[in-house]
């Protein structure tokens, strides 16, 4: 996927809003007809294993996040880290759950990458 975003970056005057056009239809364009299979498996798993759109997954995605915090979220520990408290949906429709629910995993753990501290 970095490709693409390199290859949109690059020849696109609008990179992300040409992203989301993608999203919406992977074979739109033929130039990129070779990333279309990886935009629809991706599509697919947001709809189907999280039940949210390609809108609601960019705005996620808009977030600062470190990969342990997004896997968090995407496996619904916001409120606990070992427990799931809400749906990726939920914080789709109300991503102010982050910051009135999200807690921060026990001290030895690093938030950035979900590695113990030394």
């Amino acid at each position: 996927m970095s490709d693409l975003i390199q290859k949109l970056r690059s020849t696109e005057a609008d990179y992300v809003d040409k992203l989301e056009q993608l999203f919406e239809d992977a074979f739109s364009e033929k130039k990129y007809k070779n990333y279309a299979k990886y935009i629809v498996e991706i599509t697919d798993k947001l709809e189907g294993a999280y039940g949210i759109t390609n809108y609601q997954f960019f705005q996620l995605a808009m977030l600062n996040l470190s990969q342990y915090q997004f896997e968090r979220i995407l496996s619904g520990h916001i409120a606990e880290p070992e427990k799931t408290t809400h749906t990726v949906k939920s914080i789709c429709e109300n991503p102010y759950l982050l910051f009135e629910e999200y807690k921060s995993v026990e001290a030895n753990i690093s938030e950035s990458t979900g590695l113990s501290k030394v």
